[in-house]
Formats: C-alpha cells, structure tokens, sequence
C-alpha cells in the first residue's frame, strides 16, 4: 500500500485528475461551438439590418424619383391645359366686353391655333340664334390639318345643341369647365375640351343671364400621350390619365379607353383594390403613392397618383420597383449574404446543441437539420437571384421610350459629322413576333411582321435580316397617309445565335432579330417605329404576340435596342458612309426557362441516383443477422455503383449536346459532384468490406460516412449555388 501510495504522490497528480482532464477537454468543443454560434448570430442580425436599411433607402429613393416623374408629367399637361384655358377665357371676355365682334372672331380664333401646335383646334359657338336673325346655329371651327389651319362651320357636321354635346351644353348651363374627354363629332380625333361661355356686349351682369355662347379650345389626347411619354417612366413604367369622372381616356391598354372604363369599373373587373384607392385619391385631387402589383404588366410596381391643377384629371404613374432599383445585382448579393449567415448560424447552433448532449440517435438528427438547412439556403438563393435580376439582358443601347430615341438620334449624328461621312436618314421600323421555337440549341425559328415608316417622298429600303437563315419574306400591306406610307412584310426564318446557358437550369438568354439596311453603302439607319406600340415598357412584351408559345420558356421582356457592328471590309468602296459606320436595329425577346420542365427532366434522375447511394450506404452492415439479409457482396457494390454512373453520365452527355454549351454550366458542377459522390461511396463500401483496420469506416457499421452523406452533398451544392449566383 505504501508503495502505491508514494508512486501516485511521486505522479504528483490527484487521483481524479484523469478524469477531471477529460471533463475539460470536453468542454472545449461545446463553447468553441458556442462562441462561433454567438459571432454568426450577430453577424446575421448586422446583415439584416443592413440589408433592411439598404432596402428602405433604396425604396425611399425609388419613391422620391416615381413621384417626381409623375409631377412633372402633371406639371407639363398643366401647361397646355392652363394656356388652353387662358386663351379662352381672354377670348370670351373680350366678345363679352365688345373689344372683339363676331365677324373678326374666327380670324382671331385661326391666329390662335396657329401659333399654338399644342392645341387641336377652337370653336366660337353661338347659342340657336344668337349670331344674326334667322341664323340657327353658328359656329367656326378652326384646326390643325394636313400642317395648316383650316377653319369650317361645325354646324354642317351635326347640331351642337343636341342631347350628349356636353362641350357645349354644360357650359352654358354652369359656366366655364373642363368636360369630359370624347370622340370628336367632326373627326377622328379623341380630345378633351375646354370651354368658356360669352355674353352679349353690354348686357346687365346678374345671375339669370343667359350665355350667348362659348369659345372652347380642344387638346387631343395624342398630344397629352406625347407629353407623357417624353418624360422618363424607367423601363417598366407608363402613364395613364383619367378624368374627372374617374375615366380613362389614356392607358397603354387602349381597351380601357375606348371602352369608356372608370377606375372603379375596371378595380372591379380585375378584382383589384388598390384601384379603389387610386380612384378615391383622383376624385379628392390628392397625391398618393401604393406598391402594388400592375394588372398591366404583372409586376411588383410603384403606382403615383397626381393631379393635374384646375381640370380635376389625375396621372397615374407605374415603375416597376426592380428597375428603379439602383443596382439589383447589390441588392441581390446583400440577400444572399444574409442567406449564407443563416445557413452557417443554423448548422452552429445545431452543433452546439449537439456537442452538450451527443448521441447515436442526436447525430442523426444533427445530420437532418443540417440537410435541411443547406437545402433551404439552395432554394433562398434560386429565390433572390430570379427576384433581383435585370429584367432584361442589353444588346448594345436600349431604346424604350420617346426620350432614349431623340437621344440615340442626337448619337448617331453627333457621330456622323466628327466622322465626316454622310448624315443618314432615320427609317421607323416595326417587328411583330407571332411564334418562336428553338430548333436546336442555337437556332430559333420565328415568325411574324416586320415594316417600315415611309416619310413622304421617301423610296422603301431593302430590309436584311444578317443572322437569319431561310428567310422568307412576303409583302403583306401597304397603306399611305398625309403622314407617312407604312410597308409590311410577313417572314419565317431561322435566326443563329449563340447562348450561353451558363445558368442553367436558371437561365434567362436573349433571342434578337437584327434588322438593317440591304445595301451596305445606304445612309440608312433603322430605328424603332414606337408610335406602333401603345407601351414601350419592356416587361409588357411590346412587339410580341400575347399568346406566344415558345416551348419550354417564358418571354419576360422584349424591347428594341441600337448597337454598332463592327465590319472589317469596306465593300470596295472608301469612305463611302458604310453600314459599319451606322448603328443597326435589333429587337430583343428576353426569355427565361421554366424552371419546373428542367427540373423534371434533369433534376429528379440526380435525386433519384442521390437517394439509392444513400440507400447502398445504409445497407452496410457487420451485424449477422442484418448482414444475411442486407449485405451487400463486393461485385454487388461494383456493379450497383456503375450502372448509376452510367445514368448520370448518360444524362449528363445529353444533357450537354442539347444545349451545346461552350463553358460549364450550373447544372454541370451537380453531375461533376455525384461522379465524386459515386466514386467516394464505392471506396468506402469497398474498404468497410475487405479492411477492417481503418476504425473511421468500421465505427458502428459506417456510421460517420452514412450521416455525413447528404451535408456533404449539400453543402458542395450550395457551395456552387452561392459562388454562381452571387
């Protein structure tokens, strides 16, 4: 005993000291866990607020520059409205007064008109005779036509003071107004209309007058269009106007026009509530501003509600909030980052918890919850790249609006004189795609029309499609104006492109048609004809058929764009002006795939290949009794593991000629991972088989391999996600 006694004191080492060691050490792992789960913690709160703060001020910003759009196109139709109003008023008082007689009136009126390209036209009306005796009805009309005035009696058209004539009638009911916009009786024109009534000269002033008649000044509603779409809406945006009344008479969708809806008609056919309120806001003449999504382009969309002063019209804007975005891509990535600090705090926390209480049956569970975790981060992070990304892929300068054309023009001719080559001539052009189909991974069959805008005593120009194989065009129609001659062809083609499907299965690509000039030497330039589409904005697929089919895709987006190609000839021909010295026109379809049919067809065999290793791995065993009924023998594990090689390689090879793709794409690096995933899963099955030394196999029937299966699946799978998309 003694000298037990002394060689434990020689040990210098009490005898729970052992124990006590152990005790430490395995603390070590829990709090190491825990401090690392702490700092993730804060982290992914100081990643949310941030993202939080971005998005309010990145919201904010959007919101301050959607409602001074909308103010200024109020502002502007203000303008021609007030100066309407005011001339009219000035030229009702003075035949009120007597300064102006009934004779010189019209002449007066056709002065007016003239210097004022605003307004479409005037009238002095005169109520049934009120002009001269035996003189019904009277009434001069004055208006643009044809780039002069023309001034006609408007009482040989109809009779004014019929039920309905309410430019005429409620003025001389209520006195001077703007009255609800209408179809003028006496042409085509859609207008809106204010007037003024007048009184006979030196009659006594009292309530019970009667108005001699009143002067109106007419707006067209094409002019208050051009006013709207001159200001910048982004590249999601429009504008509409309603009256009074609640409304529309403009809206992209001209259906809502000519169909005379109000607001409160139409938030009822599209069970729609915001336009409720934008209808309650327009009858108050208040401003407001709603986030909601636009029956019209189906997008997530500022809408800002303005009212034009003294005419009780309201404007509405729409932006589609990703475009007023100032940069997507920063906004995605903050998302992602928040994404990849709650997957890592997740997977910390649930080692924490383990590394206290560890467990045959809590590994599992420890394995399930990290799974789970990298699977939903997977699935976060394919929801905020297909959230914050561009709505459209550029091929050179867009141009989706009045105010990118003028200056795209101001570009070229800019361009043209430092060149000293000839100043080209601007040829509206027009594309309608009616079908598209991919025929092979880079050849897409499309058809529809094409045309071109004549300028009076202009010659047509030959249209050549360069990328563009088997063309076939017919002419289709062809109708001439005062205005212009408009020329349309039907065609059928095969355009060859490349696309990168670098994103697959989550890919957005772009199929353009470009279009230019068949001589080489025409100081032509080719831009889009945007008078022949109601709304420019892209996500409204202006220019595409709504009942598109392109098979196994989605068409996002389509908008025109100018780019210039570089071309190393000069056709025999010196400093001629040639095409390569001009921009060229290309109409843009931005496409994305349906992420449901790739999925099928690419996805579920990796998953099903996935679940039966899984399925091998648990099968090993060293337990008799389960042994004899799932064991599985050598050449059974090599044979097993082959045939699923086969089946991802197979995939994997078809999957690459159907695409033809020239780099690694993102579904590529899953087949690249299951090859390691197979190749893994037949060494270690081999090795628990044959060796029983190596103890990281052999613990507890292959344990450690069969519960790190699936997070170390995930996690590669997420590795490649997040590093793709980012």
């Amino acid at each position: 005993m003694e000298n037990k006694t002394e060689g434990a004191s020689q040990a210098g080492e009490p005898a729970g000291a052992g124990n006590l060691g152990r005790l430490r050490l395995g603390w070590i792992l829990p709090t190491t866990l825990a401090v690392l789960c702490l700092a993730s913690g804060i982290l992914l709160a100081l990643l949310i607020m941030r993202r939080q703060n971005a998005e309010r001020t990145g919201v904010e910003k959007a919101r301050e520059a959607a409602i001074a759009v909308t103010r200024e196109a109020a502002a502007r139709i203000s303008e021609i409205t007030l100066a309407a109003r005011k001339e009219a008023d000035f030229l009702a008082g003075r035949l009120s007064r007597g300064d102006l007689d009934g004779e010189t009136a019209p002449n007066v009126m056709r002065e007016l008109i003239e210097s004022n390209p605003s307004f479409y036209g005037g009238t002095i009306t005169y109520r049934p005779y009120g002009h001269a005796p035996g003189v019904r009805l009277h009434a001069p009309y004055c208006m643009h036509q044809d780039g002069s005035v023309i001034c006609k009696p408007l009482e040989d058209d109809y009779d004014y003071t019929a039920a309905g004539t309410d430019w005429y009638l409620l003025p001389m009911k209520n006195g001077p107004q703007w009255v609800e916009p209408y179809r003028c009786g006496s042409g085509n024109a859609y207008m809106a209309t204010y007037s003024a009534p007048f009184f006979a000269p030196g009659e006594p002033q009292g309530t019970d007058r009667k108005p001699l008649g009143v002067v109106t000044i007419d707006i067209t509603v094409d002019e208050l269009e051009r006013v709207s779409r001159s200001l910048d809406f982004g590249r999601g945006g429009f504008a509409a106007l309603t009256s009074r009344e609640g409304r529309y008479f403009y809206h992209p969708n001209t259906d809502l026009v000519t169909g005379r809806k109000t607001l409160l008609q139409v938030a009822e056919e599209l069970n729609d509530p915001d336009r409720v309120l934008v209808a309650g806001l327009a009858e108050r003449g208040e401003t407001g501003v709603l986030l909601h999504t636009s029956t019209t382009t189906g997008r997530k969309s500022w809408l800002v509600v303005e009212p034009v002063p003294d005419t009780g019209w309201s404007v509405q804007g729409t932006y589609l909030l990703t475009e007023l975005l100032s940069n997507v891509v920063a906004a995605r990535r903050m998302s992602l980052d928040v994404v990849i600090a709650a997957v890592a705090f997740g997977i910390l926390l649930a080692g924490t918890l383990f590394a206290v209480r560890p467990g045959r049956h809590r590994i599992w569970l420890l394995s399930t919850i990290i799974s789970l975790l990298l699977a939903a981060g997977i699935g976060l992070t394919w929801h905020h790249y297909m959230e914050f990304h561009p709505t459209t892929a550029h091929i050179g300068t867009p141009v989706t609006g009045v105010t990118e054309l003028a200056g795209a023009k101001q570009d070229v001719l800019a361009s043209a004189r430092d060149k000293g080559i000839p100043e080209p001539q601007f040829l509206p052009v027009g594309v309608f795609v009616q079908s598209a189909e991919f025929v092979a991974a880079n050849n897409v069959q499309v058809t529809g029309y094409v045309w071109e805008r004549l300028a009076p005593g202009h010659k047509p120009v030959d249209l050549l499609f360069p990328e563009a194989t088997d063309m076939e065009m017919q002419e289709s129609y062809s109708r001439t104006t005062d205005e212009s001659t408009v020329i349309g062809w039907r065609f059928r083609g095969t355009l060859r492109e490349r696309f990168e499907y670098k994103e697959f299965p989550l890919d957005r690509e772009t199929i353009w048609l470009r279009v230019r000039a068949a001589s080489p030497i025409d100081p032509v330039v080719l831009v889009p004809d945007l008078d022949s589409y109601p709304i420019h904005a892209p996500v409204s697929r202006p220019g595409l058929a709504s009942d598109l089919v392109l098979p196994g895709w989605d068409a996002i987006s389509s908008f025109f764009s100018l780019k210039s190609i570089a071309y190393t000839t000069n056709f025999g021909l010196k400093n001629a002006g040639m095409q390569g010295d001009y921009p060229e026109l290309f109409f843009c379809m931005a496409i994305q795939r349906r992420f449901n049919d790739a999925f099928i067809s690419y996805l579920t065999p990796l998953l099903v290949v996935t679940m039966m290793l899984f399925g091998m791995l648990l099968a090993l065993t060293r337990h008799p009794e389960r042994f004899s009924l799932l064991g599985p023998q050598t050449s059974t594990v090599l044979g097993f593991t082959a045939a699923l090689f086969f089946v991802v390689i197979f995939s994997h090879i078809d999957l690459r000629q159907k695409l033809s793709a020239q780099s690694v794409f993102y579904l590529e690096y899953f087949y690249l991972i299951m090859y390691v995933a197979i190749l893994l899963v037949s060494i270690i099955s081999l090795v628990f088989m044959l060796d029983d030394r190596i103890k990281v196999v052999q613990y507890r029937d292959c344990l450690l391999p069969k519960v790190t299966y699936f997070p170390f699946l995930l996690l590669s799978f997420f590795v490649v996600t997040i590093a793709t998309f980012y």
